[in-house]
């Protein structure tokens, strides 16, 4: 009790209302103490120490032991106080607004006291009468903070009040430490829990992962093996393609023996002659070569140019070396007649088809004349010199002879250019080519595989046969020599005079222009 050292205060009636006030509060137990500052939630600066919850996010509370609505925090404290005080749960506008209040440091009672003097409460109140306990737990809690707020003895009622409620507050904080470690141990173990099973999701996706990428090693594995195959497969089919080609080109030749051998046996032979004029003007037959016709069967000779000749592509490709010699030829763009003298399968005529110019193709050989006929070409197997004859001046735009001269006998070639020269338009084309002697081994060796070459002609002597006969611009064009991955590598003159004489143009043509 308080000491008497004042005598202006009544020290007696003062520890008789202490003593009173305390005897007062003892009795009125847990739900005084719910309101009490010192207590256990009371003061707003212990409020502020209590975590709060999201509103969303509470705990549920068993009725049975809850503790009073002072002791709830946060939105569980707005949501008390609406039960109790107004029997319903808040409205969400209602329960943010409070929440929002007490986290900018409102005090608890101040929201009490406003829901209990609203009129929802008033008329909450007398539908359920036991709600007054409230009502008079908060006038005991606005008598005790009267008595706090006295002079001298309100520090000392507050210390004597946290004293008595201090065993009590332990107990509540120990109840609430123990709830809040409960549920850092639920959350913990939830967490755990979520782990564990991030854990076992990372790794199934691992090994769905290594799944996968060993699928992907296997699939990458097959299609190398598909790309090889592939690679593999498509020699085989170029191989095939070149077999087939060749065994095409086989057969093609075998048929083609095949008709010209069955051509001779239905048809006589046919005697080559050809008329020359003799030094007294008279005429008399010359044979168009120095062998007997009769030696030298169509068919044979026929299959002979096709095994020798050469591929019609390679034979075409040459050919076209012609072509711009021709767009000069102003009588042939006229729309003048280009005549192939020893037109023979018919090659230069199928490359000068898709020129537009007229064309007419003469052999002596029967055989090679039908071929030239069964490709849509104009062709007649005839003399050639004989056809020439025939023809009147100034008649022809263009004559062309695909080694033919090197058949001939001199006088039979110059009958030839006679003929040519009469029969040509004045700026007609005359070319022939043949064999070029002045590479060694054509002159020596493969010049002499058709048996019914006479001799080799020298450039030099054709020029000035040409020349000699009236023809203008005469010209050589020296042809299709080694190719050079064959030639020798020149270190010196001798390097260089082997190449030419062994490696240089197989071919050579002579082309002259009437004047």
């Amino acid at each position: 009790m308080l000491r008497p050292n004042n005598p202006e205060i009544d020290f007696e009636l003062l520890n008789r209302r202490i003593q009173e006030s305390l005897d007062a509060y003892i009795d009125e137990g847990s739900a005084a103490n719910a309101f009490d500052p010192d207590g256990a939630m009371a003061d707003s600066e212990d409020e502020q120490t209590v975590p709060v919850q999201a509103c969303e996010e509470h705990a549920p509370v068993d009725p049975a032991t809850k503790p009073p609505v002072l002791a709830y925090d946060d939105c569980e404290f707005v949501r008390e106080a609406y039960k109790q005080l107004l029997g319903r749960e808040p409205d969400p506008e209602g329960l943010e607004h409070y929440a929002a209040l007490l986290r900018e440091g409102g005090e608890k009672t101040q929201l009490l006291e406003r829901l209990w003097h609203s009129e929802e409460a008033r008329l909450f109140r007398e539908n359920s009468p036991h709600q007054a306990n409230l009502g008079t737990d908060l006038n005991k809690y606005r008598s005790k903070q009267k008595l706090f707020q006295l002079p001298l003895v309100g520090p000392i009622l507050r210390v004597l009040n946290g004293s008595l409620t201090l065993h009590k507050y332990k107990l509540f904080l120990n109840a609430r430490l123990n709830h809040s470690f409960r549920l850092h141990q639920e959350q913990r173990q939830e967490l755990n829990q979520r782990f564990n099973d991030l854990q076992q999701h990372v790794h199934q996706q691992q090994s769905h992962l290594e799944h996968l990428q060993a699928h992907l090693h296997d699939t990458q594995q097959k299609l190398i093996r598909l790309e090889r195959k592939h690679q593999t497969l498509l020699g085989r089919l170029k191989t095939d393609q070149s077999d087939l080609l060749q065994r095409e080109k086989i057969r093609d030749e075998a048929v083609q023996q095949l008709r010209l051998r069955l051509t001779a046996l239905e048809s006589r032979p046919v005697a080559a002659s050809a008329a020359t004029v003799d030094d007294a003007g008279t005429s008399a037959p010359v044979a168009a070569t120095a062998t007997d016709s009769s030696s030298i069967n169509e068919a044979f000779y026929a299959a002979f140019e096709e095994h020798f000749r050469g591929d019609r592509k390679t034979i075409l490709e040459r050919m076209q070396y012609y072509l711009p010699l021709l767009e000069r030829c102003e009588p042939l763009k006229s729309g003048g007649k280009l005549v192939d003298i020893g037109c023979g399968r018919g090659d230069w005529l199928d490359l000068l088809a898709s020129q537009g110019y007229p064309l007419l193709g003469i052999d002596f050989n029967h055989h090679n004349v039908e071929a030239c006929v069964e490709r849509g070409h104009e062709a007649i197997a005839t003399d050639g010199i004989e056809w020439l004859r025939q023809q009147p001046d100034n008649s022809i735009a263009a004559i062309s002879c695909f080694h033919v001269i090197e058949h001939l006998p001199f006088e039979v070639l110059s009958r030839l250019l006679d003929e040519s020269l009469r029969v040509l338009r004045p700026g007609g084309l005359f070319f022939a080519e043949t064999p070029n002697p002045e590479n060694l081994v054509t002159g020596i060796t493969h010049f002499y595989t058709d048996p019914t070459h006479l001799h080799p002609l020298p450039p030099a002597f054709s020029e000035f046969l040409l020349q000699y006969k009236g023809f203008g611009d005469v010209e050589l064009h020296r042809l299709n020599p080694i190719p050079e991955e064959f030639a020798l590598i020149e270190h010196g003159e001798v390097d260089r005079r082997c190449n030419q004489y062994f490696y240089g143009p197989q071919d050579y043509a002579v082309v002259g222009i009437k004047p």
